[in-house]
């Protein structure tokens, strides 16, 4: 059997990867989170696929992540990720335009702030990863 104790710190470093990647993204091509989410907000198929995607992967994540009581903050967190990412692909299938247009307002044009933010959290995530895994 396959050692699992190590799930919640991995999925902290995918993430930490995913953010800081969407984030060098941003700073190279600046405009780039904006025209996604315009081009988003006006496709039905993306809505839908990026639904189901967020509801598989999210699932995925709160399923193998350790039970609520194992007492590691950091697997709370990954546990709360995961279920969080299910209810966002909920949202995004049922209310697609409606969450795009709050999406839109809260990123707006200022993509370089949320990109240097984004960049943080996964410096910070990594960090915490790395430090679990390597201990």
């Amino acid at each position: 059997m396959a050692d699992t104790s190590l799930i919640p710190e991995w999925i902290t470093l995918l993430m930490a990867v995913y953010a800081l990647g969407a984030s060098v993204g941003e700073l190279v091509r600046p405009g780039s989170w904006s025209a996604m989410l315009d081009n988003f907000a006006n496709s039905a198929a993306t809505s839908f696929l990026t639904g189901i995607v967020l509801i598989a992967i999210g699932g995925a994540i709160y399923l193998v992540s350790p039970p609520w009581g194992a007492g590691d903050w950091l697997a709370i967190m990954v546990k709360l990720m995961g279920g969080g990412m299910v209810l966002e692909g909920f949202v995004v299938l049922a209310f697609s335009h409606t969450f795009m247009t709050f999406s839109q307002k809260i990123v707006g044009r200022a993509g370089k702030p949320w990109a240097v933010f984004s960049m943080a959290i996964g410096l910070a995530l990594g960090a915490i990863a790395i430090s679990r895994i390597a201990s």
